[in-house]
């Protein structure tokens, strides 16, 4: 029933089993969102938005995703979320394009881009071994490097 699922199949007819699988479907990881306090650190109110995007079309659904979620908060008279930071957490394997995948990005508000492992268990982590980033690091140069062009096009654009 929602405008956003296209029906496929030689009917084009879902059954009222597979609607009313789809009107209750939760999918975590997928334009979720999380709200609560950190504690400990006084960090106070934190929002999570979550989402596994790993194709380009899916971060295209991402980003519009969150500037809408982080839109409507924006607008709202939340003054914590107004004034917290913005981080993206980002990882996809080596066999996938980050330059691609960041393009969506590009007009996003984020503060902050941390690069984790694709790997977190506790052996992996104990390593320690800088050269186990070396791919981080790849996709942090990557981000870096969209971010500046995409700041070097907007600053021309406004001077044209």
């Amino acid at each position: 029933k929602s405008s956003f699922v296209r029906i496929v199949g030689d009917n084009n007819v879902l059954s009222s089993e597979a609607l009313a699988g789809l009107a209750s479907c939760r999918w975590p990881g997928r334009g979720q969102i999380e709200r609560g306090v950190m504690s400990g650190d006084g960090a106070g109110n934190v929002t999570f938005y979550l989402d596994g995007a790993h194709t380009v079309e899916s971060m295209l659904c991402c980003s519009r995703w969150y500037k809408n979620a982080t839109t409507s908060t924006s607008s709202s008279s939340d003054a914590n979320a107004l004034l917290s930071e913005r981080w993206l957490m980002f990882n996809c394997m080596s066999e996938r394009s980050p330059r691609k995948l960041f393009r969506p990005l590009a007009s996003t508000d984020f503060t902050r881009a941390v690069f984790v492992p694709f790997m977190s268990s506790t052996t992996h982590l104990a390593k320690k071994n800088e050269s186990d980033l070396k791919w981080e690091n790849t996709l942090k140069k990557t981000w870096d490097e969209n971010k500046q062009a995409t700041a070097g096009a907007s600053a021309a654009a406004a001077s044209a």
